[in-house]
C-alpha cells in the first residue's frame, strides 16, 4: 500500500538540481515502512516542509495513518 503516492514528473535529474530541490524543500520524501522508525521520521520530514510518501506493505497500518 502506498500513501500519498503522485506520479514523478522528472526522475532524471542532475545532483546540483536534487541539491536545490532539497535546499527549497521542493523534493519528495518517501519513507519505506511505517513503523517505530519510519512513521516519525515521516511525520518529522512533513514538518519541515517536504512533500511525503510513507510506503509499507501492511494496509492496516496505511490505513490508520491516512
Amino acid at each position: 500500500m502506498v500513501l500519498g503516492m503522485q506520479p514523478v514528473e522528472d526522475a532524471n535529474i542532475t545532483e546540483a538540481e536534487l541539491v536545490g530541490r532539497i535546499a527549497r524543500k521542493d523534493a519528495r520524501v518517501a519513507i519505506f515502512g511505517l513503523g517505530y522508525v519510519g512513521l516519525p521520521l515521516a511525520v518529522a520530514k512533513a514538518k519541515a516542509g517536504f512533500k511525503v510518501v510513507g510506503i509499507d506493505r501492511n494496509p492496516d497500518r496505511v490505513a490508520l495513518v491516512a
